[in-house]
């Protein structure tokens, strides 16, 4: 599988360059308001913009992959040179710490521009949550392109996505959904992954934040008052990481046997 997989000069190294430029970029977008009390909200928003982010550039490669490598397995496979559950470890061995690794360099440029507190293990957490989401992702990708072709699954990846976003409790909060709403935003892994972002930052005996001397009042200062407002439970960072981690678990398993349906199938 490493030898196989494409040059690192073509593929990976423009995805680490793509992602530290991007991580730069929204670090000055959003610059200081980690620790700014009149951009609180805007540094929420640089939260679930992170997840989106490496949402999105995590799913929508895993959409195509399995389908264009499918012609390679079935002939390998049905040839008995190697077996399937082989085939899925490998590509689990050689892509799930690529896809840590970006998520790593992506925090780096953006956490420090951006003003988050410069804590180790605060700064761990985060990219806890973020090498989550990205592996989450990608399985969720393999699983839409192991049943559905490329094209229609590049759509679904997209809205799946953006209702992930719509119910992680940003753009509607859940104390403002009807119960129906809020029942149904228990599915959304963003949901999980904006809490526990929000956590990392401003729980765990976070000091208030600084507000500037312009500004009269600054209504989101204390990080108590932030976890309330968007009605977070103090204590579910590592509730919200657990269950982010059972859904990579889960879910990788249902794309490994989407996997075998599939070759199966076209043989």
């Amino acid at each position: 599988m490493f030898i196989c997989s494409p040059p690192p000069q073509t593929v990976t190294h423009l995805k680490v360059i793509l992602h530290v430029f991007i991580g730069v970029t929204l670090g000055l977008l959003f610059q200081d308001a980690g620790h700014d009390g009149s951009k609180t909200v805007n540094n929420l928003g640089y939260l679930i913009i992170c997840s989106a982010y490496l949402c999105y550039t995590s799913l929508m490669p895993a959409v195509l992959r399995f389908p264009q490598e499918l012609p390679v397995i079935k002939k390998e496979n049905f040839n008995n040179w190697y077996d399937l559950k082989t085939y899925y470890l490998a590509v689990l061995v050689t892509g799930v710490p690529m896809q840590i690794w970006y998520s790593f360099v992506y925090s780096v440029p953006s956490y420090v521009l951006t003003g988050q507190p410069l804590e180790l293990s605060r700064f761990a957490m985060f990219v806890l949550v973020l090498a989550a989401v990205t592996v989450l992702a990608d399985a969720i990708g393999n699983v839409i392109g192991t049943l559905v072709n490329p094209i229609n699954g590049t759509f679904i990846g997209a809205i799946t996505t953006c209702a992930m976003i719509v119910f992680a409790g940003f753009l509607v909060l859940i104390s403002h959904m009807n119960q129906v709403m809020r029942t149904v935003s228990y599915v959304s892994f963003m949901r999980y992954s904006f809490e526990a972002l929000v956590l990392s930052l401003y729980a765990f005996g976070r000091k208030p934040l600084e507000c500037p001397d312009d500004k009269e009042y600054c209504h989101l200062l204390y990080p108590t008052s932030i976890i309330k407002e968007f009605s977070f439970k103090y204590d579910n960072y590592w509730h919200d990481v657990i269950i982010l981690l059972i859904e990579v678990v889960i879910v990788r398993i249902i794309a490994y046997f989407t996997l075998s349906r599939n070759v199966k199938k076209s043989s």
